[in-house]
């Protein structure tokens, strides 16, 4: 049991130091903060996907950088183009939900709460067009910069 969950722990911390072969930024269209929970906050951002994307990393830091070398790692989703067996975020998983939509829309029409695979993490498909994201854990009364 003990080595299943080495092993486990290696093969994540593995795939999250791999440097991706294909990057690009793409800027935040929308963000906003909930003072639900005092001392900290949770942020939505909202950003157009990229052609071809096999993940979304998304990095923040207190200051302004050009380079994710220079932030940290929030948060990571993925892409896949057969989600038929992933469950869903619920309304239950709001504060750490992850939305995506296929029509080029943010509205309430279009949005849709994205898969997620056994840890949790988040999966949209490969033809979303827009993806909306809580990122959670964040201190109040500190300015956050991001990139994804």
């Amino acid at each position: 049991m003990n080595k299943i969950k080495i092993s486990l722990i290696f093969f994540l911390l593995l795939i999250i130091l791999l440097p991706s072969s294909l990057s690009e930024s793409t800027e935040v269209e929308n963000s906003g903060f909930s003072s639900e929970n005092s001392g900290y906050k949770s942020i939505q951002i909202q950003f157009p996907t990229v052609s071809d994307a096999e993940k979304y990393n998304i990095y923040f830091s207190e200051e302004k950088f050009n380079r994710s070398s220079m932030a940290t790692l929030h948060s990571r989703i993925l892409v896949e183009e057969n989600t038929t067996s992933l469950g869903r975020f619920s309304s239950q998983d709001y504060l750490a939900a992850c939305w995506f939509s296929t029509d080029g829309s943010y509205g309430s029409n279009s949005i849709q709460f994205s898969y997620k695979d056994d840890w949790g993490v988040p999966i949209i498909p490969s033809n979303s067009t827009n993806v909306v994201y809580n990122l959670v854990g964040l201190q109040t009364n500190v300015t956050y910069w991001f990139s994804v």
